[in-house]
């Protein structure tokens, strides 16, 4: 079912490579991690059941001030991303801090990941954005 090129651990399969910032994501049982996705973990990550990500997905909890002076005060700001259970998220997607990825959502590949989205729903793009609700 698998190859051998990756981990089993939590009864979830993470093929290398792969990637963590600070070693603050977590994900539950049943779950597929493809190869080269990263994780830039300086706030939590929490990844629920039967969920899969495709080749190349980014996990970012890190951003920074946009107003120049508060970026030379600030090194960063963080906020954390949960993806709840059975999502499906595409390759090459991009998810940015503070977004929470509700139930049995599918997000296209390619696809930015700015705001929170809602359940069973195909969001895709860059901004991604509602294309249709699914069973």
């Amino acid at each position: 079912m698998f190859k051998k090129a990756g981990i089993v651990l939590n009864n979830s399969y993470l093929t290398k490579p792969i990637y963590f910032c600070s070693g603050k994501t977590s994900f539950d049982e049943g779950t597929y991690i493809n190869t080269d996705c990263k994780f830039i973990d300086n706030d939590y990550i929490t990844i629920g059941k039967g969920c899969a990500l495709g080749p190349g997905v980014h996990i970012y909890t890190a951003t920074h001030p946009l107003n120049y002076q508060d970026r030379v005060n600030t090194r960063r700001i963080t906020a954390p991303v949960t993806i709840k259970d059975k999502v499906w998220i595409g390759g090459g997607t991009i998810i940015l801090p503070g977004v929470c990825i509700e139930e049995g959502a599918v997000i296209a590949a390619g696809s930015v990941v700015t705001t929170d989205i809602p359940p069973y729903c195909l969001y895709a793009g860059n901004p991604a954005r509602f294309k249709k609700y699914i069973e």
